[in-house]
């Protein structure tokens, strides 16, 4: 089948159930054991679902056989790697880590076999290896800038680029620490073109592993706030950086950042999933009915917002909950002269 289509058929149905879209994915595996999209697709579903040992698994049988594919379809693999990495990153194992990441530089995977593992692992990562394949990694990632510079790809679709520079992360952080991992991210941003799928995606993948990171190490709750503030900048929309940017500050007790991030948000990148987050961060963690009114009024006097209907139902809303039915009447008459065809 078409692996494109087949990808964005899967995409659609987590949308609504990711536990449906396994369930497909499994299906679909049946007839296209080899497909290397498919097989990343259905480990990725399992790594969400809480599956660990099933999305190793899948990385270990898809790996072991992914050399005997064509060179040009062999680069299909390094999301396999990054994922199978994650699992291993999540469970602390930095030098199956350094295993995996060498054999995706060296072009080919081998296992390890799970009786006597540490004493395997660490007769195989050894600090020759290491050093190659830290060359590789750097010898790759220019010919993929160079080779990204003269062809950039779809702006809409993933590359490979992508999960190879977060991988290429993930190795140095193995290797060295936090500080290396970030100027590998820093490397891989300038690789790509902003707003395109690649940068946002490379940007979620930075802050992810750096809030691993401050969850291991709690003294360092700066890192994550200004890598937010950087992301949230490229990406305004962006609900994780938003979500994880309210929940650290909430956590600081420093209601003033939150309200004043969001204010400006709202007022340079006037938009619905701005103006709702605003709204929901308020009633969870802040609770001014002055501001709430205020917020409300503010989003539905915009041009691009005042014909969001699910704006004018969550006023509504708000107003009934809070006991002033009568000023929730108005806000419907209101709503049904903006928008007369949500009646």
């Amino acid at each position: 089948g078409n692996a494109a289509l087949t990808n964005a058929y899967l995409n659609f149905e987590s949308i609504y159930s990711t536990e449906e879209a396994r369930k497909v994915a499994k299906d679909l595996l049946q007839t296209q054991r080899t497909s290397l999209p498919l097989c990343c697709a259905y480990a990725q579903l399992e790594l969400i679902l809480g599956n660990s040992a099933v999305c190793r698994k899948v990385c270990e049988a898809t790996l072991s056989t992914y050399s005997d594919l064509p060179a040009s379809q062999q680069s299909g693999a390094f999301m396999l790697f990054l994922l199978f990495s994650q699992v291993e990153l999540q469970v602390g194992d930095h030098i199956s880590i350094l295993h995996l990441m060498s054999c995706m530089v060296e072009g080919k995977f081998q296992p390890v076999p799970k009786k006597n593992k540490t004493k395997e692992l660490k007769a195989l990562v050894v600090p020759t290896r290491l050093v190659k394949a830290h060359k590789l990694f750097e010898d790759k990632s220019k010919e993929m800038s160079e080779v990204h510079r003269k062809h950039p790809v779809s702006k809409f679709t993933p590359s490979p680029a992508l999960y190879f520079m977060t991988c290429f992360a993930i190795f140095e952080y193995a290797s060295f620490g936090i500080t290396e991992a970030i100027q590998k991210f820093e490397q891989g941003l300038s690789m790509f073109e902003p707003n395109t799928l690649d940068h946002e995606q490379l940007y979620i993948a930075y802050v992810e592993l750096v809030r691993f990171h401050c969850k291991k190490n709690p003294s360092a709750p700066a890192l994550l706030r200004n890598l937010l503030t950087q992301a949230m900048e490229a990406y305004p929309y962006n609900s994780l950086f938003l979500t994880l940017f309210v929940v650290g500050e909430g956590r600081s007790q420093i209601v003033g950042r939150i309200r004043t991030h969001i204010d400006e948000a709202c007022s340079h990148h006037p938009a619905p999933v701005l103006w709702l987050f605003a709204i929901k961060t308020e009633t969870k963690k802040l609770g001014s009915a002055n501001r709430m009114k205020n917020l409300f009024e503010r989003a539905l006097e915009h041009p691009l917002t005042q014909n969001s209907v699910i704006i004018w139902k969550e006023y509504i809303s708000w107003l009934s909950g809070n006991g002033d039915a009568r000023e929730a009447k108005r806000v419907f008459y209101r709503a049904i002269r903006h928008i007369p065809w949500s009646k």
